[in-house]
């Protein structure tokens, strides 16, 4: 439910929510299409950085599609195949559309959906598989 707080001293109206603030989750699967097993859930807070060779969070070089839930729109979500997410490796940068639940069912193409976008740096064309690193801006 949103209130309507007045702010006297300024003259304007905030809109408060409880779920404003609240950051959503990111959830990696082995196989493509959101299926096979889990192999790490992210909390989508921005600057929020997850190295999987040396993280808990995720599996190294085991993720092939995600699941987005709640997380808000125009969040991008950087995903690459290096550790350190080398501009000169293969990148996709996911961009949320829509605070629907979604999943991106592989990070080796470029598309544009309803709920998000992709695009994607290739440099040697294998990322689904290989995730070292996501980011999130």
């Amino acid at each position: 439910m949103r209130k309507f707080v007045p702010i006297l001293a300024l003259g304007i109206f905030v809109c408060s929510s409880s779920t404003a603030f609240a950051s959503g989750t990111i959830t990696l699967y082995e196989g493509n299409g959101c299926t096979q097993d889990v192999v790490g859930t992210i909390q989508a807070r921005a600057g929020n950085e997850i190295n999987c060779t040396s993280s808990n969070v995720c599996k190294n070089d085991e993720a092939r599609s995600m699941r987005v839930n709640g997380v808000a729109r125009r969040t991008k979500i950087r995903v690459c195949d290096n550790s350190s997410c080398d501009t000169d490796d293969d990148i996709s940068d996911i961009v949320v559309r829509s605070n629907e639940s979604f999943c991106v069912g592989t990070f080796e193409e470029s598309i544009v959906q309803n709920s998000y976008r992709i695009d994607r740096t290739v440099n040697d064309g294998n990322l689904d598989g290989k995730v070292s690193r996501i980011e999130i801006r």
